[in-house]
């Protein structure tokens, strides 16, 4: 029994010493986002294909995808993975979402990169967390999407005559090689 108890407090001083040395040189993005999509998950409760994304947009670089051929750009990972989360600058986001636009992705991918970063920063800024003192990504510039296509409708009067032409069978037209 003594010798469980010593086990137990050597591996609770071990633990101890990490978390210190955690805090002192602080977390990575990599590390700060792996807990963020543990907490989307766990306490948030976000759909799986929300975690999906995420994890997609998160991926190491060179990771397979899981159906088909090629793997990921991680460019999210390649560009800030290694950096402790509080050194990160809004220069790096913005040359990371440089990069992303780069590769010739729609500015709402661009977006989506940079609303991810911001997200995962917000999380790493709450008290409970790591007190992170500021978040690069929330000052990034956005970039302009297009504007949504106007939504094509029918009038009143159009419904009416396409239900007049389907109940009197005019939709099936007049070709005689066609058996009804």
């Amino acid at each position: 029994m003594l010798a469980l108890v010593r086990e137990h407090e050597a591996e609770q001083t071990l633990l101890e010493r990490d978390a210190e040395e955690r805090r002192r040189r602080g977390v990575s993005f990599r590390e700060l986002a792996a807990e963020y999509l543990s907490w989307l998950d766990d306490v948030k409760g976000a759909k799986p294909s929300t975690l999906r994304d995420h994890r997609c947009l998160l991926a190491e670089p060179g990771q397979a995808y899981r159906r088909g051929r090629g793997s990921s750009p991680g460019l999210i990972m390649a560009g800030l993975g290694d950096r402790p989360a509080r050194e990160v600058t809004t220069r790096e986001v913005e040359d990371l979402l440089r990069t992303i636009a780069g590769t010739g992705a729609a500015p709402r991918t661009v977006n989506k990169a940079r609303q991810l970063v911001c997200a995962i920063f917000n999380y790493g800024m709450r008290p409970s967390t790591y007190a992170l003192a500021t978040n690069p990504a929330q000052h990034a510039d956005r970039r302009r999407e297009p504007d949504q296509a106007p939504l094509a409708f029918y009038s009143p009067g159009q419904v009416e005559a396409l239900a007049e032409a389907l109940s009197t069978g005019a939709h099936r037209g007049s070709d005689p090689s066609r058996s009804q």
